[in-house]
């Protein structure tokens, strides 16, 4: 039976003391289970690899400086172990950390509807329609049910001023 709860989870992700990269998981509980979040906070590096081509990795424990680019992920767990999360139950807000700057372009895959607020997350819409200087709130909002013990990976990068 799938849970028709609605779940908020709002992630209060701040700017980065040093040596701080994840965020304390929230967590909630329903008649359907529980659903947590976890947030990994990491560094995207350009290296050259041992043929010299470039890759991209993701580091943590680095040092951050001015235009350094940060990718954050939010990983969504249900750990009921016989019921699904309901489709379109499950919405993820959260503001964008102070001293950083959300990066266009990074869109998540289907079937998740993203959009941003540029008002403090009174409202939100298309990324397409709001310049990347101005985002304050990220949201997603997942269209298909989670799985009992599955997770979902949702992302964003953003520059640090």
């Amino acid at each position: 039976m799938l849970t028709r709860t609605a779940f908020l989870l709002t992630l209060a992700l701040s700017s980065l003391p040093s040596g701080a990269w994840a965020a304390p998981a929230a967590e909630l509980e329903s008649d359907g289970g529980k659903v947590t979040l976890e947030t990994r906070v990491t560094q995207r590096v350009t290296r050259n690899d041992d043929s010299g081509a470039e890759e991209i990795v993701y580091l943590e424990d680095t040092w951050l400086a001015p235009g350094a680019i940060l990718r954050y992920e939010l990983i969504i767990h249900n750990q009921a172990e016989g019921e699904a999360v309901a489709a379109e139950s499950l919405l993820v807000t959260t503001p964008l950390p102070e001293g950083v700057q959300f990066l266009e372009g990074l869109k998540p895959l289907s079937p998740v509807i993203f959009t941003l607020s540029a008002d403090d997350g009174v409202t939100f819409e298309a990324p397409d329609k709001i310049a990347p200087a101005t985002v304050t709130h990220l949201q997603w909002r997942i269209m298909e049910s989670l799985p009992p013990e599955a997770r979902r990976t949702l992302a964003f990068e953003a520059r640090l001023l």
